[in-house]
């Protein structure tokens, strides 16, 4: 327990950093020299362990289901309790965390609704209730820093599930509680800079970095009207924020995934050709974080989502920088797919492929329309072959013809590329109205920010 408990603190609470550390290991110690006995932090030690397991196992320990049932349980019962403890609020992030990652979205917006009033009946988000009963200890008080990482992660949790089925989310009234100090390099105490990895407000815990992404996010709410003047805002602020840790890398960049869904919807997207550079570079940064992922094997929800839907984005803007950086996008999504190999992996990939594959005929079928008016048109007596080379037009790339620099990574994904793709030739031919799937209806999913379980 003591190794996964480690592991969790390594990968998981730079993200969801609402645990003390040092607490936690006390309390582990206790409950070890006392196992007999049953306590409200139970839930927060298979939680800790559960998320330890998928974070640090190829396959799932035999175990892991036996933890997360065990939790539910434990969750389900610490809840009925007047009022639940703060140990109960811990649990039901931690078993949300764990849902979205390895659930469907259903489940995990049906938990984070019961985050939500459990939160509530714990007064967690009431800033001013400093005090909370608990059953043990009734003067024990939450740490003011700790009740806005716990409501802070109750609501960003709850935010998504919802937004990735496009249902209601709960909205408490009266609820005052802030958003968490983010902490700094310049801010931070020498004595937080040596503090072990995992420890809150040390300058690597990134929680307050996507927690501060939650007024934005509550913009998208489907139930308020958003003008595209004010879209437009939203996008450039998340364009502005910084980002270092992979994962706040990914909350921002499927933030701006989403304004540019919403935009695209209402059919406005030229206004964002000034900032379609930042935009695509934005993109590219979430597509690095995505491979940081795969390389330290960290599963989190966005590390096949955000792939998957640059490669959709890129398509939808349809320019030459979008497309000659296609190849890294997809590249990308293969690497997730070869190290997190599910059926639902596998299905994102080979609908990334088909999505690539028939852009590429409708490129074909725009150049040899051109030609054509070349051809019926051209004032000189060229051949079909030279007007061809004149219009830049390679058959061999079937994009129009304009050659375009790829890395070598780029490279051998092609290669790869025309292997997946040898198959499609001859589907499309059968069945024509693959000629009519349109990549808005990927890039347009309701709310916009669900991703796939790995």
């Amino acid at each position: 327990m003591t190794r996964l408990a480690l592991i969790y603190f390594d990968k998981v609470a730079k993200t969801y950093g609402c645990i003390d550390r040092s607490l936690f290991f006390k309390r582990l110690h206790a409950r070890w020299n006392t196992p007999g006995s049953i306590t409200t932090y139970d839930p927060v030690f298979c939680g800790v362990a559960a998320l330890a397991l998928h974070f640090s196992e190829r396959f799932p320990m035999a175990f892991e289901p036996d933890l997360v049932e065990t939790a539910k349980t434990l969750l389900e019962q610490n809840s009925l309790q007047t009022p639940p403890s703060v140990d109960t609020v811990t649990g039901w992030i931690l078993r949300v965390a764990y849902l979205r990652m390895t659930s469907t979205p259903h489940a995990t917006w049906l938990a984070s609704c019961s985050l939500m009033h459990v939160a509530e009946a714990a007064n967690i988000h009431l800033e001013g209730h400093l005090e909370t009963v608990f059953n043990d200890n009734p003067s024990e008080t939450i740490a003011l820093d700790l009740r806005r990482r716990l409501w802070g992660l109750a609501q960003h949790l709850n935010t998504w599930a919802s937004f990735d089925l496009g249902r209601s989310r709960i909205t408490l009234s009266g609820a005052c509680t802030t958003k968490p100090v983010e902490a700094g390099p310049v801010a931070a105490s020498s004595t937080a800079a040596e503090a072990p990895p995992g420890s809150i407000g040390t300058p690597g815990d990134c929680t307050s970095q996507v927690l501060s992404l939650i007024p934005l996010t509550e913009h998208l709410d489907p139930n308020k009207p958003r003008s595209v003047e004010e879209l437009e805002n939203d996008i450039i602020q998340v364009l502005a924020e910084t980002r270092d840790a992979p994962s706040a890398t990914m909350a921002q960049v499927n933030l701006m995934l989403c304004i540019f869904r919403r935009l695209r919807a209402q059919g406005s997207i030229d206004t964002l050709h000034p900032h379609m550079d930042r935009i695509i570079a934005l993109a590219m940064k979430g597509l690095d974080a995505s491979l940081s992922m795969v390389a330290s094997y960290s599963p989190w929800h966005h590390a096949a989502n955000i792939p998957f839907q640059v490669v959709c984005l890129l398509l939808a803007i349809d320019s030459q920088a979008s497309l000659g950086l296609l190849g890294r996008a997809m590249g990308a999504l293969r690497a997730v797919r070869d190290l997190w190999d599910s059926a639902v992996m596998r299905e994102a990939y080979s609908t990334a492929v088909l999505l690539v594959y028939l852009h590429q005929r409708r490129k074909e079928e725009d150049a040899r329309s051109l030609r054509g008016v070349l051809e019926a048109y051209s004032t000189t007596a060229s051949t079909p072959g030279e007007l061809g080379s004149a219009a830049g037009v390679d058959a061999g790339l079937g994009m129009g013809g304009s050659s375009v620099e790829v890395e070598t990574g780029q490279q051998d994904w092609t290669a790869a590329y025309a292997a997946e793709v040898s198959w499609l030739g001859n589907l499309v031919s059968d069945m024509p109205a693959l000629r009519e799937i349109d990549v808005e209806q990927f890039l347009m999913q309701p709310g916009g920010g669900g991703g796939f379980s790995i």
